[in-house]
């Protein structure tokens, strides 16, 4: 399992992208701030959202 951290926002609040693999699934966990980089992370890595 892999675990991205996205830090952001002026709280610096913690987001994550949970995956297996690249080119596979991946959920989003608390995204809060700054959807244009776990946008980017996503398409960079080719997965697929499928939960938030």
């Amino acid at each position: 399992m892999r675990i991205k951290r996205i830090v952001g926002g002026s709280l610096e609040s913690n987001g994550y992208i949970i995956f297996q693999k690249k080119g596979g699934s991946c959920y989003v966990v608390d995204p809060g701030y700054n959807a244009e980089r776990f946008v980017k992370q996503i398409d960079e890595e080719n997965l697929k959202l499928i939960g938030i």
